[in-house]
């Protein structure tokens, strides 16, 4: 398989447009990162040729989910679980497609570890604000709050070279089932927030505030 065809194949793809450009993301790894490793690809002719997106990812990165607002091509975010162990590995932002990633810093419990192990290669999700590129949603196993533990958590952002650093305390945001697959706005409305999980289909309808899922 030719490079260019393997990266397409990747199993997540977000798209972000604005004026002439329609950008195509996709993030690609394997069972072995050590013959083939992880990254960040982009395509700006809709995926007839694909280029590699941003320095440094890391290249042992096991499952990757993207974020990215739907009219800003240039700021990407990439949750990335451990090859192996499904353990939460990290967060990065990436504000032009050429330069360095940067690394999160202080995150949440996303994907609790119990022996070493955790849930990222079945639980991992994230969103980004529609109307602030600087706070994003992340999902993962399972967190200790009631009545449905979903381990959801939304994390202001602050940017500080070399690194990107969180502004504050993430905070939970509860009532979904736990396991969580899927985390996404209505298109272009930062008070609706769809989870999907091993629950069904939860709605937030203010979930920048003290909104809870159900």
């Amino acid at each position: 398989m030719a490079a260019a065809e393997e990266q397409a194949s990747s199993p997540v793809v977000v798209v972000a447009a604005t004026g002439t450009t329609t950008r195509f993301i996709c993030a690609h790894w394997t069972q072995d990162p050590t013959t083939t490793p992880a990254g960040v690809f982009h395509s700006n002719d809709g995926g007839q040729t694909w280029t590699a997106t941003g320095i440094g990812f890391p290249s042992d990165a096991g499952r990757i989910a993207l974020g990215v607002r739907a009219d800003d091509p240039n700021t990407v975010y990439a949750l990335v679980a451990a090859h192996g162990t499904g353990t939460l590995q990290g967060l990065y932002r990436l504000d032009t497609v050429a330069v360095n990633w940067k690394t999160v810093g202080a995150l949440p419990d996303v994907l609790p570890v119990q022996n070493g192990q955790s849930q990222g290669d079945y639980d991992l999700a994230i969103a980004v604000d529609p109307t602030d590129l600087n706070t994003v949603y992340l999902g993962g196993s399972y967190a200790d709050v009631d009545p449905y533990p979903a381990s959801i958590w939304r994390c202001e952002i602050s940017i500080q070279a070399p690194t990107t650093l969180l502004r504050g305390p993430p905070r939970s945001v509860t009532h979904a089932h736990a396991d969580v697959h899927s985390l996404v706005h209505t298109p272009g409305d930062s008070d609706e927030l769809w989870c999907t999980c091993d629950g069904g289909v939860f709605l937030n309808r203010a979930p920048r505030s003290n909104g809870e899922f159900a």
